[in-house]
């Protein structure tokens, strides 16, 4: 897997975190995510335009973003000490 797709994967799996555990019914309304400014258009900071490429571009990152990772998908790469 290229670094970033696994990057891509990784950030979907952190932004659909609250949700798998039960703190938020939807993840797109957790308060503390990036998912908003990744989504967004509003004035940040953040390299935005690196994350979409990501993905390949805004449209592919919601498509992403649509199905609920499964934790199995990316563990191998989290060091769960």
């Amino acid at each position: 897997m290229t670094e970033s797709r696994y990057f891509a994967r990784l950030l979907v799996y952190i932004h659909q975190n609250p949700q798998r555990h039960g703190l938020i019914d939807d993840y797109r309304h957790w308060p503390y995510s990036s998912y908003g400014v990744f989504t967004g258009d509003g004035v940040t900071f953040v390299k935005r335009d690196v994350v979409r490429e990501w993905f390949g571009d805004v449209g592919e990152l919601l498509d992403a973003h649509q199905a609920m990772l499964d934790v199995d998908d990316v563990r191998r790469f989290v060091d769960e000490d």
